[in-house]
């Protein structure tokens, strides 16, 4: 996927003759999926049966009213999120069965 995204800029950098990247650009690529695709990563789930949502309520850390009533609360709960991901490690994102 990285490959055929790298050969898209490449055929762009080309046919505009006007951009310039240094010679050690590292593209960073960020890519949101489905449920589930993290657990391969090492990050927690939402809804799987030892997921997040069994211990944090929906209403207390992911609405709108959530962060307005406790923003602390909140915003704990999305800092936890993010030091996570800063450890993640990328996955294939494959899927193991019919459906795909």
């Amino acid at each position: 996927m990285l490959k055929k995204i790298l050969d898209i800029k490449n055929k762009f950098d080309k046919k505009q003759s006007t951009t310039v990247l240094p010679e050690n650009f590292k593209p960073k690529i960020t890519i949101f999926t489905g449920a589930g695709i993290s657990r391969e990563s090492g990050l927690e789930t939402f809804r799987d049966s030892d997921g997040l949502w069994n211990n944090y309520s929906i209403a207390e850390v992911a609405t709108a009213s959530a962060i307005k009533n406790n923003f602390e609360k909140a915003n704990d709960f999305y800092n936890a999120r993010r030091r996570e991901v800063i450890n993640a490690q990328p996955n294939m994102a494959r899927c193991d069965h019919s459906k795909c």
